[in-house]
Order: C-alpha cells, then sequence, then structure tokens
C-alpha cells in the first residue's frame, strides 16, 4: 500500500506561496540585502497565509517562513561546509538549507500557537503574534542568533530606544507594526483600541529614537579622538597552526611589523583579530619577543592567541584575549566565556559517531571562561568580548555593567570560515545593535575585514575595506565620563517582562479554550 500524502488545493498553495513570500521579505533584510524596510512588513503575507489554518499546517507555513528566511539569509554556512568539509557546491548549500530547516522550527511554533489560541486570545490583538514571537525566539536553541534589529542595523534612528529594552524592544515594535497593518485591513472585526495603543508605542519609539540620535550626533562631533591602530591579516582559515609567512617567524610575525608602522604612524593602542596561533602562552620565547618589541613601540597591545592554567582536574585550554602594556609586560588576559558549539566545545551530541565523522578536525574541547575582564589602556577601559560573544546582548551588557563610564568593547573575530560572503557584515550588524544598547563604544578587528570603529549611537567612525590585508589608523571620539545605559544596568528586565506576558497568553488561551 503506498502513502498518499493529501492533495494542495488552489487555497493551500496560495497559502504555501504567501508564506514563502514572508520569508523572502524577511530574508531581503539582511545586510547582503540591505532592504530592511521589508522586515516590518513580513507579517502581512504570514499572517494572512495563516488566517484558515490550524493545528499542523499552520506549523508547516511557519516552518516554510523560517526555512527561506534562514537560508537566504545563512547560505554562507554553505561556505563554510565548502572550506571546512571540503563538499561541493550543492551539497554544501544543501547542508545550509538543512541548518535553515532546523532552526526555522522556531518559526512553525509561533505559528502553531499563535492559530491554536486566535480565538480566546482575540481581546488581546495586536499583541499576540508579536509577544508569542519574542516568548518563542528568545528561548529556542539558535546556533548563530540574528534577531530582526539586527537587520535594522543602518535604520539607526529607529534603534536608539534599545538602550532601554535592548534588541527585544525593537523586535516588538518591528512586529507591532506589521501585525497591525494586519489587522487593520484583514476582513472581520477590527482591534481599534489594541491598534491605537499599538500606534501610539510604535511612535513613542520612533520620537524617542529621532532624538537621541540627533543629540548623540552631537555629543560625539565635539570629542577629542583616540587614535587605534587596527591589523587586518586576511589570512585563509585554518584548522591547523599554520608556519610564519615566508621573512617572518613565530617570535616576529607579519603582525608585529605591521604594528611598528603603526605605532610609527601615531597609534595610541594595537588591536590584532582572531585567527592565528602565536604560542605566546605556550613558549618562553615568543612571549619574551613580543614583550620586548611592544615595549620598543611604547603602546600596549590587545591580541588573540590559545590560553591554558593548570587545574588540580588537568589542563584547561581557552581562547584567551592577552594584553602586553606599553612598557612590555604582561596587563591580564580574558579567556572567551560562551563558546561555539561543535566549534569550540562539543556539545552531548558531538559524540555521536556521525557528527564526529561528519566535523571531524572542526570539533574542538576548551573549556569556557568564569569572569569579565576590563583593561585600561591608553586612556580607556576596553572590555573583550571574542566573536560568537557578541551575539549574546545580555551577555554583552553584563560585561558593561554598573560602571559604563569609559568602556570600550573590543570585539577579535576570524571570519574568514565562511569565505568572501555577506557573513562578516551580518557580525558587524549585530555589533552596532550592541554598542547602542550599552551606549559605549565598540571596536571590531576581523581577520578579514571589514574591520570597524562603531559609536556609542552605531555609527561607523571607521570601517576598513572587506578581504583585504593592511594596517588602519582609526580614530575614535571619547569621553572617558561616558558610556553604559540603563539597559547595561538592567539587561534582562524588558525580555523577562515579554516572557511573562507570553505565558500569561498561553495560559489565559488554554483556560478559556478548555472552558469553551
Amino acid at each position: 500500500m503506498k502513502l498518499r500524502l493529501p492533495a494542495l488545493g488552489p487555497q493551500d498553495k496560495a497559502s504555501f506561496g504567501l508564506a514563502l513570500l514572508a520569508g523572502a521579505m524577511g530574508a531581503l533584510g539582511f545586510p547582503n540585502y540591505n532592504l530592511y524596510p521589508l522586515v516590518f512588513l513580513f507579517p502581512l503575507p504570514l499572517l494572512w497565509a495563516l488566517e484558515r489554518a490550524s493545528g499542523l499546517r499552520a506549523y508547516w507555513l511557519g516552518v516554510c517562513t523560517g526555512t527561506l528566511w534562514i537560508w537566504l539569509g545563512f547560505y554562507w554556512v554553505g561556505n563554510w561546509a565548502e572550506l571546512v568539509l571540503g563538499w561541493p557546491l550543492l551539497f554544501a548549500q544543501l547542508f545550509a538549507g538543512g541548518y535553515a530547516l532546523v532552526m526555522a522550527q522556531s518559526y512553525g511554533l509561533v505559528a502553531l500557537l499563535a492559530t491554536r489560541f486566535k480565538v480566546p486570545l482575540r481581546p488581546f490583538e495586536p499583541f499576540v503574534f508579536p509577544v508569542l514571537w519574542v516568548l518563542v525566539q528568545s528561548l529556542f536553541p539558535w546556533l548563530f542568533p540574528f534577531r530582526l534589529a539586527d537587520s535594522q542595523s543602518a535604520n539607526l534612528s529607529f534603534l536608539q530606544p534599545v538602550e532601554w529594552t535592548g534588541v527585544w524592544g525593537a523586535e516588538l515594535v518591528i512586529l507591532l507594526v506589521g501585525t497591525s497593518l494586519y489587522k487593520a485591513f484583514a476582513p472581520g472585526p477590527k482591534p481599534w483600541v489594541g491598534i491605537g495603543v499599538a500606534a501610539l508605542l510604535v511612535g513613542g519609539w520612533g520620537w524617542v529614537g529621532y532624538g537621541s540620535l540627533q543629540k548623540w550626533d552631537q555629543t560625539m562631533s565635539s570629542l577629542p579622538a583616540k587614535t587605534l591602530g587596527l591589523v587586518q591579516t586576511n589570512r585563509p582559515a585554518s584548522l591547523e597552526a599554520p608556519e610564519p609567512e615566508p621573512g617572518y617567524s613565530r617570535v616576529f610575525p607579519w603582525e608585529m611589523e605591521l604594528s611598528h608602522k603603526l605605532a610609527e604612524e601615531g597609534a595610541e593602542v594595537l588591536f590584532w583579530p582572531e585567527g592565528h596561533f602565536y604560542g605566546y602562552a605556550y613558549w618562553l620565547e615568543v612571549r619574551a619577543n613580543f614583550q620586548a618589541q611592544v615595549a620598543t613601540m611604547g603602546i600596549p597591545l590587545f591580541f588573540l592567541d590559545s590560553g591554558f592554567s593548570q587545574t588540580p582536574s588537568g589542563k584547561q585550554n581557552y581562547n584567551t584575549t592577552f594584553v602586553i602594556t606599553g612598557e612590555g609586560r604582561d596587563g591580564g588576559m580574558y579567556h572567551k566565556r560562551h563558546l561555539v558549539p561543535f566549534g569550540e566545545y562539543t556539545p552531548w551530541m558531538g559524540e555521536l559517531p556521525w557528527i564526529k565523522g561528519l566535523l571531524g578536525d572542526f570539533l574542538a574541547d576548551l573549556s569556557a571562561g568564569t569572569f569579565d575582564r576590563t583593561f585600561e589602556a591608553a586612556g580607556m577601559r576596553i572590555t573583550p568580548k571574542i566573536c560568537y560573544e557578541v551575539l549574546y546582548p545580555e551577555e554583552v551588557a553584563q560585561a558593561i555593567g554598573e560602571d559604563g563610564a569609559g568602556k570600550v568593547i573590543l570585539v577579535q573575530s576570524q571570519d574568514g570560515w565562511y569565505g568572501r560572503s555577506s557573513q562578516p557584515e551580518q557580525h558587524l550588524a549585530v555589533s552596532v545593535v550592541r554598542a547602542i544598547e550599552n551606549r559605549v563604544p565598540l571596536v571590531h578587528v576581523i581577520n578579514n575585514g571589514p574591520s570597524s570603529v562603531i559609536l556609542p549611537q552605531g555609527r561607523y567612525a571607521f570601517k576598513a575595506p572587506p578581504f583585504e590585508a593592511g594596517h588602519f589608523l582609526a580614530p575614535l571620539p571619547y569621553d572617558p565620563n561616558l558610556g553604559g545605559s540603563f539597559y547595561s544596568r538592567h539587561p534582562t528586565w524588558f525580555l523577562r517582562t515579554l516572557q511573562g506576558l507570553g505565558v500569561f497568553l498561553l495560559g489565559w488561551g488554554w483556560w478559556k479554550g478548555r472552558s469553551r
């Protein structure tokens, strides 16, 4: 007996077409396409598709939206499979599609809940879909989180109020725009009171954002500037510890020569990206020569290398930011706290033989650091966050904390794993939001570029060319008395409030539905 799938009628095909349209609109907001206004409108076709759907049909409509959205936005996951696993283009992009399908389960769950409780939650429209979206997306185990608000990194006026709410406030407002428009024009009863409240919230958000951007632009334009030295090597990503380039050595790598040039040109502090093994923690000769070279330049150096510590339970390996002071002494170190699953540590499923066989040498077993660090350098307070860590807003805010004045976030990245793709721009888009949330400058130095300096209002003070090697002097307007925000002091309040409202809505919907 053959298993036959139910045929799709014209109305079903139209619904799935609308779901795919919603996914395409969301994906076009990514930095590689940069049609960010479309992200405000994606709820219209999705909610239209869900209008007569229920149960599994609604779930699969949401999955269709999410799969296309994530696949188009995260196509560079396939680039990783090409470069690291050696797969041909077709199979690598199918791998990216598989990743998209897994992550799209969150979209399916939102669609399922929104339709399952649509009738009992009607009095709370148009807030139901936005609040349920935040509840699900904030709890879903994303591998590479990229929020709706991250798509608005070029829409700076809109992003300014995240200094109060964090990224989730912007997420809620984006969803309220599209959901309110749909509820206003869709057939049936109109929740005018709810739409009016949503309009007031959206309008107030925009008014605050516009005024805040003007104020910060004026403030930053009047500040004296620090001169930063950024090194961008554009080396290919490698699982091995590559040999130094011809003419250089472990004790005098290419980065050191570029740093000497930057020091001569007037840099006050030096930043190297992630992406190379120097052996500073392992070989005394490397440590001594690095310190001697930095002492000659007379300015501090921040660089990333492998670190370790000996504990009673054995040797612990870390991904570590090292600091050498301008006098050539150890200035301390920061061990990365939030590690990349399957890249820097192996979750329980990584022990499965087929996953070990798939990822091979890419699997690593690093330990996580346990606390944040802030270093005094060149009259600034530098707080490092390594690569992947900048994707997690609450953790970055906790590193800034109650004493944000004078702090500068330093992000060091190796984005060469994804080839010549839009991934570095997506990474920078997230950094823009982190700078605004915490109202501190952010320096993001990327191995393959574009290394950038981002101001507290999200504007670029400097942006290097992508996929080019070089050394760059970058200005940073700086005031030791500026920095920190309500969000950096209270990073969970808004999200926990929305999560609580989401749980309330689900409970209300279940109770009312049960009583019918």
